[in-house]
């Protein structure tokens, strides 16, 4: 190794502890993600930001649970900018939060019955209210 390069090298080393990263620019959407866990939620977004909704299939005694697609209350508030079709039971959609306002983002889990097997009727609803800024 130079000397050139090993004192770049003790420059850059004693600059990053002080300057640290470069700071995240205001403007930078935040990516808020939502899982099956976070049903009933409220949770706070700015204009811009980006909300992920992945809600996994699972498997139970009764069946498979799979999930419809994720959709938004109030398409001024909340809009689907992205999403795969469900598959295998799993759904993902990627809302964006275009104007402030109150909007929920909704699915529901249903049981797809194992042969032989009864699954319950009703759907399991899953919400989460965003409080747009």
């Amino acid at each position: 190794m130079s000397k050139f390069m090993r004192t770049g090298l003790v420059a850059l080393a004693i600059a990053f502890p002080i300057l640290g990263a470069a700071p995240a620019q205001a403007d930078e959407p935040t990516l808020i993600m939502l899982g099956g866990a976070d049903d009933s939620r409220t949770i706070t977004a700015a204009t811009g930001d980006l909300v992920r909704v992945l809600l996994v299939a699972g498997h139970d005694e009764e069946g498979s649970w799979a999930w419809s697609d994720p959709a938004s209350s109030d398409t001024g508030v909340l809009q689907r900018r992205a999403g795969r079709p469900t598959r295998g039971g799993t759904a993902e959609s990627i809302f964006t939060v275009v104007g402030p306002g109150r909007g929920e983002l909704f699915s529901a889990r249903s049981c797809v019955p194992d042969p032989g097997r009864d699954c319950p009727a009703d759907p399991v609803p899953w919400q989460v209210t965003i409080v747009a800024e």
